[in-house]
């Protein structure tokens, strides 16, 4: 089963749905009956339905016929039919064509503090960078489609489940919220190797609306006199940098981590 969607003679589109075979085609309201688990019914003959078609959409088209839109609702139309996650394989007409595009999504994980029965526990939330925009680990689409560009980013399905397996790795416990949302949870003494971990992968992550940033070079000055010496030094974080009395401070106070001038 696909869709395809065409113009009408007033200038409207619409979404019609279609059994295919091959080069066969035959519209959804033309069999006498469609029934589960997959029988198509006709006049002459009964065929199987291929795996995985969604009765829901059938069901839907063949009581409405089709789903239209105006002209200029067109854009919203092709983009709730693509990213829906039971939407079947769509045909488009040369007008609407569009570019799939396939990407690596960036992790992305922000962390909050939640206090249960006087014990604080990190409660974290997936989500993924697809081109700057993010996707949580919960919503159910296919991608993202991109009406400026004619784009259409497919998500990663097998990276997004990679990142999972990490924060797995490293201790995190998901749990299933009422609302059905997955919940990270994970004690506050384990965050440093989180965050060293994670920042190394590439990830992103924020903690109660601070972002981390992974060191990068370590420079050191020294000034000699006749008697005195002085040291300088910092580590670099990105366009940002953290100054050696900063860091001695850290240190001083058991702290593996230390706070920026840009406040990450």
């Amino acid at each position: 089963m696909g869709l395809r969607i065409a113009r009408t003679e007033s200038g409207r589109w619409a979404v019609f749905g279609e059994l295919r075979r091959g080069e066969e085609r035959m519209g959804l309201t033309e069999p006498l009956l469609i029934a589960r688990p997959g029988f198509v019914v006709t006049r002459e003959r009964i065929a199987l339905l291929a795996l995985g078609c969604s009765f829901q959409w059938i069901a839907h088209l063949r009581k409405k016929g089709q789903i239209e839109a105006p002209d200029a609702d067109k854009d919203a139309l092709l983009a709730a039919l693509l990213e829906q996650a039971d939407a079947p394989p769509i045909e488009t007409p040369e007008e609407l064509r569009l570019e799939e595009v396939r990407t690596t999504p960036r992790p992305c994980l922000k962390v909050r503090v939640r206090t249960e029965w006087q014990t604080e526990r990190l409660v974290g939330e997936l989500a993924f960078d697809y081109g700057g925009r993010i996707v949580p680990q919960w919503l159910q689409t296919k991608g993202h489609y991109a009406a400026e560009e004619r784009r259409f980013y497919t998500r990663d399905l097998e990276a997004e489940r990679a990142a999972a397996g990490q924060l797995l790795g490293l201790g995190m416990k998901c749990v299933t919220e009422p609302a059905g949302k997955p919940e990270w949870q994970m004690a506050p003494s384990k965050l440093p190797r989180l965050v060293r971990d994670l920042l190394l992968a590439g990830w992103h992550i924020e903690a109660e609306g601070k972002t981390f940033r992974a060191p990068g070079g370590f420079r050191v000055e020294i000034s000699t006199g006749i008697d005195w010496f002085e040291l300088h030094g910092s580590v670099e974080y990105g366009e940002t940098s953290a100054r050696l009395p900063a860091l001695l401070e850290a240190l001083r106070h058991g702290e593996n981590m230390v706070r920026l001038d840009d406040g990450t």
